[in-house]
């Protein structure tokens, strides 16, 4: 048996759903949705311009959008000292990190550091 912890198993279901719910789309449909994703123009029209336009969309949201979001579900259990220890350890420059210390919400300020 396969277990997954609980705050991930939406996003595990959503990995093993998506792919699947997306390939019944129009290449047009499908194309807008990944743009919508937040996924960059260039890279979307590179998929579909490739042999297998639908399984290359389907792959650049997988591949890009989706350990995002994975990561971001991990950081909303986090305490400031926690976040503020994680963004220091991904590389974010010190004076940021302390700089977000100062503004109205703090955490918010350094999560955004992690969308992409």
């Amino acid at each position: 048996m396969n277990l997954v912890w609980p705050k991930f198993a939406c996003m595990r279901i959503s990995l093993t759903l998506l792919p699947r719910l997306w390939y019944g789309l129009e290449l047009t449909d499908l194309q807008s949705r990944t743009l919508e994703e937040g996924l960059d123009k260039v890279k979307v029209d590179k998929a579909k311009g490739s042999e297998a336009p639908k399984r290359a969309l389907i792959n650049l949201v997988v591949a890009y959008k989706y350990p995002a979001n994975l990561i971001m579900v991990e950081l909303q259990g986090l305490e400031l000292q926690q976040l503020r220890a994680r963004a220091l350890q991904e590389g974010l420059d010190e004076v940021v990190v302390a700089e977000a210390a100062n503004v109205d919400d703090p955490m918010g300020a350094l999560t955004t550091f992690f969308s992409f």
